[in-house]
Parts: structure tokens; sequence; C-alpha cells
């Protein structure tokens, strides 16, 4: 007769599942996070190739598909998840449920600072000065075009900006300080702005002189003398263009104008002196006029001697 045959109805094959989903890890940017979680399946199957998303605010993060995701900048304050998908290596369900962890906040990312800030160089009309600070930043983001700006007496100098500065005759007797702003090249990028100690007041340039202003030469008509003196500057502005006249009884010689002259035969029984008024190449340029003492009264050449007889 007929065989009846029971085939008794077992359980479906359940899908994997995951279960205490969780962050751990410093909230820090640049901190490495590891997400966790605990691997289950009804039947024994061991787990596969589960696969792993990171969420941002609640969206995905492009290419944070590992267990562990490290923080950048661009997590900065915000929510960050972690999702896992379990799968299982064999069975009939292969793939369970996404189950996502709770939220993990990430840090807000610190603003740059300057410190330390510092003014170097001298005190002068037409003297340089240099503005020195440190950069820092939590994260260690690199130093972006952080900006300087010089004061007078705290109010901005129109175009003073960067590193050094040349003090101007407008500064003479105020206050120099500068101002940085500290700029990061990622992250948080403008930190608040610093203003270093004022150095000052800035004294007056003062002018250059000519001392020991003297003649060299012989005192006789169709002779050259030589006009001498000693430049200096309180500040060494080195000599620009220093002018010279000579004077015959006190009365300026046309076209007499360099450190030598070639006495002439209108100069016979006359004083001369030599004028000198020194010029600075940069600060206060002109000086005062300083005469020499006089020379003379001047001769004329000795007489050509007899022919022998």
């Amino acid at each position: 007769g007929d065989i009846a045959v029971t085939v008794a109805n077992s359980a479906g094959n359940s899908a994997p599942v995951a279960t205490d989903v969780s962050i751990v890890g410093n909230s820090a940017i640049g901190s490495l996070l590891s997400g966790v979680y605990s691997y289950s399946d009804a039947q024994g199957n061991e787990e596969g190739v589960s696969t792993f998303r990171w969420m941002r605010d609640g969206a995905e993060i492009a290419g944070a598909t590992d267990s562990s995701y490290t923080i950048t900048n661009d997590d900065a304050g915000s929510m960050l998840q972690f999702e896992v998908t379990p799968v299982a290596l064999s069975g009939g369900t292969l793939v369970g449920t996404a189950v996502i962890s709770a939220e993990f906040a990430v840090d807000a990312n610190a603003a740059p600072t300057a410190g330390a800030l510092n003014i170097t160089g001298s005190l002068g009309e037409g003297e340089t000065l240099t503005a020195t600070y440190t950069y820092s930043d939590a994260e260690g983001d690199a130093e972006g075009a952080s900006t300087i700006q010089w004061l007078s007496d705290g109010t901005t100098i129109s175009g003073a900006v960067g590193s050094t500065y040349i003090i101007q005759s407008d500064q003479v007797g105020a206050m120099i300080s500068f101002e940085v702003t500290p700029i990061a090249a990622a992250g948080s990028l403008v930190g608040t702005a610093v203003t270093s100690n004022a150095v000052g007041p800035v004294p007056a340039n003062t002018a250059p002189t000519a001392a020991d202003v003297s003649i060299s030469g012989t005192t006789q008509s169709g002779e050259t003398l030589t006009g001498n003196y000693t430049y200096s500057d309180a500040e060494d502005d080195a000599e620009g263009t220093s002018t010279f006249r000579w004077l015959s009884d006190g009365a300026e010689i046309a076209g007499a104008t360099s450190t030598t002259y070639t006495l002439t035969a209108d100069d016979e029984g006359t004083l001369i002196s030599f004028e000198v008024t020194p010029i600075a190449a940069a600060g206060t340029a002109s000086g005062t006029a300083v005469e020499s003492n006089t020379v003379g009264p001047i001769t004329e050449p000795p007489p050509p001697p007899a022919p022998p007889i």
C-alpha cells in the first residue's frame, strides 16, 4: 500500500543580530574611535563580513566603512554614530538588520591663539621694527595667513601690515604696537586678535652734524685747497649728499661747491673759508652749516727765478 512520510516543520533559519552597538574613544579632533558591538546568530552561524557605516549628524560619511574612524575637522561640534549590519558566514539568512549606535558628541574645534607678542628693533624715524609672536592650535592645525596690523597710539596705521614696519615721521612721540589675528589653515580658522605691549615714545630723529671743519693746502694763488670735516649722526643714518661752499672774506665764491678749491689771482689778499652743510641719506636729512676758520691772506706765487747770466 501507500507509504506516508511526515516531515517536521523546523523553525526557519533566522538572521544574525548585532547588539550593544556603541562608540568608544576620545571626543577630541584627531582621535581614533572604535565602533563596538556584539554579534549573535540563533543557529550559531559564525560572523562573516559584517558591514559598517559612520554617520555625521545623521548623514553618511563618505568612505567611512571600517569599524574604526578618525575624527576630522569636518566633525567638529557634530554628533557621530556607528552603524553595523551583521552578516553571517553561512546559513539560510545571511544579512541581519542594521543597528545604529547612540549619538557621540565631538568636541568643537578650538580657534587658534597667538601669544608671546614682542617688538624688536631700534626706536627712531626711519628705523625698522619687527613683530614676533607664537602661534598655537589645540588640534594642531597648521598656521594659515595670520594677519598683522601696526598701531600708533592704539590707532591703525594705514597700510602698515606685515611682520615689519619702518617708523615714519608721523610717529615721532607716539607709542607703537601691533595686533595679530591668528588664522589656521584648517578647522576653526580665525582666532581672537591680540595686541602687543607698546614701545616708545618714538624719539625725534636728530639732524646730522659736521665737526672738525678745516682747510689744508698752500695759501697762494694757483694752489688747491681741500676742505676737511667729520660727519656724524646720532641714529647712524648714512651721509647723503652734503653740500659745500667756499668763501672769500665771507662772500660766497660763485661755482665753488666741492670739497676742493683752486685759488685764483682774484683771491690774493683775501681770507678764505670752507663751509659744509651735513646731509643724511635718511631720517632728519639736513644739519646745520658749519664754517671753518679762515686761512690766508692769499699770496701771489713767487716770481720765477732769474735766468742765469
